[in-house]
């Protein structure tokens, strides 16, 4: 499944050049993403569906929304689970990825380079600089 995990700044490192190990791990049990089609479907922008359902959570994401698009059948290992979950501000495109523990997340995470991770523009997306993350950071 193709799906978003949105990023906030203040969980990137400078020094390393990196999101570190809090931007990508489970809470309450799965690793919180947001499935991609079920937002195309439904005629919004990537930042129209963010700003909607997850700007009252101003740990969880910045403005302009940042985000790492990828798909969980091909990136993460084999024994996850990916569970619809209807966030608490209602979102219906909300998943949990299940089954994989911390140290495995990061694992993946770890890889991936700022040229991986896209920022909202407009009504579309782009690639992120790290300029724009450290001009989000509080």
């Amino acid at each position: 499944m193709e799906c978003i995990r949105l990023l906030h700044a203040n969980k990137y490192n400078k020094k390393q050049h990196k999101f570190t190990r809090p931007a990508f791990r489970n809470i309450a049990g799965g690793l919180s993403v947001i499935e991609w089609d079920c937002i195309r479907q439904s005629g919004k922008s990537v930042a129209d569906h963010v700003r909607q359902y997850y700007q009252c959570y101003p740990g969880i994401v910045g403005e302009p929304p940042i985000f790492w698009k990828f798909d969980t059948s091909v990136t993460l290992p084999a024994g996850h689970v990916v569970q619809q979950v209807t966030s608490d501000s209602g979102d219906i495109c909300h998943h949990d990825v299940k089954g994989l523990d911390d140290s495995v997340l990061w694992g993946v995470f770890e890889t991936k380079d700022i040229s991986d991770f896209s920022i909202c523009t407009n009504g579309g997306y782009r690639q992120v600089t790290e300029a724009e993350i450290l001009a989000q950071k509080t």
